[in-house]
C-alpha cells in the first residue's frame, strides 16, 4: 500500500509557491500549498539601500523557502519605468537564489496582476485589494490597514497574493 502512494506522491507532487512583490523598502510575500493560502506577510524597511539591507530581504525569502518546502516561486515585476538599480540588484540577488535551490521561477507584471483581478473598467491598487480580500477572506484585516494608513504598504502583500493566485489558477 505504501508502494502505491509514494507513486502517486511522486506523479501529484504538491505545488508550493511563494508569491513575490517587492520595492527597496517593502517584501510582501504570501505561500500556497497547492491551493490554499497558508502563510503571507509584509515587512517594511525604511533604510537606505544596502547590502545589508538586500541579504535581511533574501534571508527572510530563505527561510519561507526552507520553511515550506517551497517548489515555484512567483515574481511580480513592476514596469520598466519603476525599477530602480536597486530594485534589479535585489530582483536578480532573488532570481540567483531561486536558480541555485533549482526553484522555478515564474513572473508576472503589474498589469497582467490587474487585469487577472482588479475591477474590469478601473483597474486600481483600491480594486485590487478588494478583490484578493473577497477571494481570501484573512486578508480582510489587512485591507482595512491599507484604507487607514497614510502609509500605503500592505500593497505589496496583495500584490504577492495575487501574483501567486495567477500561478496557481494557471496551473
Amino acid at each position: 500500500m505504501e508502494h502505491y502512494s509514494l507513486i502517486w506522491y511522486h506523479i501529484m507532487k504538491p505545488t508550493r509557491i511563494l508569491g513575490i512583490s517587492c520595492s527597496t523598502r517593502i517584501l510582501g510575500l504570501s505561500v500556497f500549498y497547492t491551493r490554499s493560502l497558508v502563510d503571507y506577510g509584509v515587512t517594511l524597511n525604511k533604510q537606505s539601500w544596502c547590502t545589508e539591507k538586500q541579504d535581511r530581504f533574501l534571508g527572510l525569502i530563505t527561510k519561507y523557502c526552507s520553511v515550506h518546502a517551497i517548489t515555484n516561486v512567483v515574481l511580480v515585476v513592476p514596469s520598466a519605468t519603476h525599477q530602480t538599480l536597486c530594485w534589479q540588484l535585489l530582483h536578480n540577488a532573488i532570481i540567483e537564489f531561486a536558480t541555485s535551490a533549482g526553484i522555478v521561477i515564474t513572473y508576472f507584471s503589474h498589469s497582467e496582476l490587474y487585469t487577472a483581478f482588479a475591477h474590469p473598467i478601473k483597474k486600481t491598487k483600491a480594486s485590487l485589494i478588494r478583490r484578493m480580500a473577497l477571494f481570501y477572506e484573512e486578508l480582510e484585516p489587512f485591507e482595512l490597514k491599507q484604507l487607514q494608513n497614510k502609509s500605503k504598504y500592505y500593497i505589496k502583500l496583495f500584490e504577492a497574493v495575487a501574483g501567486a493566485s495567477l500561478q496557481v489558477l494557471q496551473q
